[in-house]
């Protein structure tokens, strides 16, 4: 092609942008005021998901995971009758892992090799996944078990495969801590006012009791602000300790606080059960924690024993804090009730939510809503996948030290293990059945330990570790 032909045709593309982007502008105009306004926002939205993926891929996990709560019951494609509709969980997930094999397989990107934990991870989902035959609703059951475990899951792998460096990994706490901000505003927020806005479902019951409110908008429950909030923590602590004194340091300080007011504003004891659970967690292996988290314990035993006559006598002590307290809320009693029903059929279970069917009531507890539902047969590759991402974060933090391929250090498998143990604890007293929670426990394992695990050093199927390093456990940060 002549050279003048190819300057000519330069020139008359970058002419025609102008005239193009208004007319389309007047296009987007006119069908944004039509009857097809939802769908062109939807597909809009969809084409912005698109854009930021074929960029970067990381950052179109992360948008997906921030704005899951504003964007997934509000943009839908409909794909036809009988076929689910395109929302941004799905259409990111499935493009990123299409996306993610295409790169693999023209040499582009290497996929780590298939470990214990994916293997325990994938069994998980198909022990579940056999459950629906007994289901009462095998189709909505699938539906809810592929949304919830299996688009987890496939997070978890998407996670582990984009982390390739330390700076990957600051940006994805970043998106945790964004997450609790918002998480945060909007549940102090909705306390003050009694204003529910983002409504995900339909609900009669908005008060524990005369003054104290349930949160319901944003994530549907305080359950969800309770298990995110606690998770995001942990974040916020340790950005606020390692950053130098600064504007942003003070920043931190606001974030962290506010998130703990938040905390107490979700009036769920296994929330803030979870939450000193992974405090304790950080002062045990975290020197710097360690201070402030004993500086913070006596001002507040101080405040407590001063206080303690309006305390006691407070709505919120008295309702939501010893109230039931035995039992757990009936907790223990629905927990009986899930182990007979097991030892009824132990290795394949009764079928997924099958408990609710039987009893009327939901199990409240994750452990024994997977032992009831998918017997041994989904509940022992979730032990295993737990146990497989714990035995691996022990040697993330024996080896950090000494190994330079990691590019975790101590503080951070702290950071982890206090944001891991909060799903855990909240998981013996609910249901764990919401995606956001899902979504971002499996993309913390992925980016903190999944990323890590073919840099661990291994000798002979054992981790090769000094014997100096055992010493230093808990000392060093």
């Amino acid at each position: 092609m002549p050279a003048w032909l190819m300057t000519w045709g330069k020139h008359l593309l970058s002419a025609a942008r102008f005239p193009a982007a208004v007319f389309g502008g007047i296009l987007l105009g006119k069908l944004m005021l039509s009857p097809a306004k939802d769908l062109v926002i939807s597909i809009v939205a969809i084409l912005v998901y698109l854009a930021v993926i074929v960029v970067n891929p990381l950052n179109g996990l992360l948008l997906w995971v921030i704005a899951y709560p504003f964007t997934e019951y509000s943009i839908n494609i409909p794909l036809g009758a009988g076929i689910p509709d395109l929302s941004p969980t799905r259409f990111c997930v499935a493009f990123m892992g299409t996306m993610l094999l295409a790169q693999a397989a023209i040499g582009k990107r290497r996929f780590p090799k298939i470990t214990k934990s994916d293997v325990a991870a994938m069994f998980f989902f198909v022990g579940t996944s056999l459950s629906v035959g007994a289901s009462s609703n095998p189709h909505g059951s699938f539906q809810v078990i592929f949304t919830l475990y299996l688009t987890a899951i496939v997070g978890y792998f998407l996670a582990k495969n984009l982390v390739l460096t330390r700076r990957d990994v600051e940006k994805v706490l970043t998106a945790f801590l964004v997450i609790g901000a918002y998480a945060g505003v909007y549940a102090i927020y909705e306390q003050l006012t009694g204003n529910i806005l983002f409504v995900v479902k339909e609900t009669h019951r908005t008060q524990y009791s005369e003054n104290i409110r349930i949160l319901r908008g944003l994530f549907g429950g305080p359950h969800v602000f309770g298990s995110i909030l606690a998770m995001a923590l942990p974040v916020g602590f340790y950005r606020f300790l390692e950053t130098p004194r600064s504007l942003k340091k003070n920043w931190y300080a606001i974030l962290t606080g506010l998130m703990l007011v938040a905390m107490f504003f979700t009036y769920k004891r296994a929330s803030w059960v979870s939450m000193m659970v992974s405090f304790l967690i950080m002062q045990t292996f975290y020197p710097k924690f360690r201070r402030i988290f004993w500086v913070l314990a006596i001002v507040f035993s101080l405040v407590l024993v001063v206080t303690w006559d309006q305390v006691s006598q407070s709505e919120a002590y008295t309702d939501r804090v010893t109230k039931n307290w035995e039992t757990g809320h009936g907790r223990t009693d629905l927990a009986a009730v899930a182990i007979e029903l097991w030892k009824e059929k132990p290795i394949f279970g009764y079928g997924f939510q099958q408990y609710e069917n039987l009893t009327g009531y939901s199990t409240e507890n994750f452990y024994l809503h997977i032992l009831v539902s998918a017997g041994l047969v989904g509940f022992l590759p979730f032990v295993a996948f737990l146990i497989l991402v714990l035995k691996e974060s022990i040697l993330v933090y024996l080896q950090a030290p000494y190994n330079p391929r990691l590019f975790l250090d101590r503080k951070l498998v702290v950071i982890f293990w206090a944001a891991f143990s909060t799903f855990l604890v909240k998981s013996l007293t609910g249901n764990q059945a919401n995606a956001i929670t899902q979504y971002l426990f499996y993309v913390l394992i992925g980016v903190m330990i999944g990323s890590q695990g073919e840099l661990i050093g291994r000798e002979n199927g054992h981790s090769s570790v000094p014997s100096s390093a055992c010493p230093d456990i808990g000392v060093h940060p």
